[in-house]
């Protein structure tokens, strides 16, 4: 009886210690991260990004951050990733609010497309150029941001 209930126990540990150790296939659902530039503008914003997988080469993520330029404003993102488990191309769309040399206040559109290194340790890269429209002091123009982020996935 001792003998069947512990190696049972020993079954349970081994598949449960194996199971521990499969790698992800695909990217990670979740990722985390500060970015610096882009929509945050200088002060950069810091970022939570979920992905819904389209089978392992493709999916459709949302997107939310916060910055702070004379207050604190959202930033919501959605963006298509197509590629292998680790490396994406993305094009995104979004939306911020900036606040304008002349004080006004206003969402502005942006699109980027660019780079996401989603590593299977949990390593998260994103650069890309980011196209804004914009309000106020720059109105009908087109302002281009880099954009480079890191963080975590998992």
């Amino acid at each position: 009886m001792r003998r069947s209930v512990l190696v049972g126990i020993l079954l349970v540990a081994g598949c449960t210690a194996i199971q521990a150790q499969e790698t992800i296939d695909g990217p990670r659902n979740h990722a985390f991260y500060y970015e610096i530039f882009g929509p945050g503008l200088i002060s950069g914003s810091v970022n939570y990004d979920h992905l819904f997988r389209i089978g392992l080469d493709q999916g459709v993520s949302l997107r939310i951050g916060m910055a702070y330029l004379d207050g604190p404003f959202l930033i919501p993102e959605v963006n298509y990733l197509l590629g292998n488990g680790v490396h994406f191309a993305e094009m995104g769309i979004g939306t911020s609010t900036f606040f304008t040399l002349s004080g006004e206040r206003g969402p502005d559109l942006y699109v980027r497309p660019g780079y996401r290194l989603q590593g299977k340790r949990g390593f998260h890269l994103r650069v890309a150029p980011v196209f804004s429209t914009t309000k106020g002091s720059f109105a009908g123009q087109i302002l281009v941001l880099p954009a480079v982020s890191l963080g975590y996935c998992y």
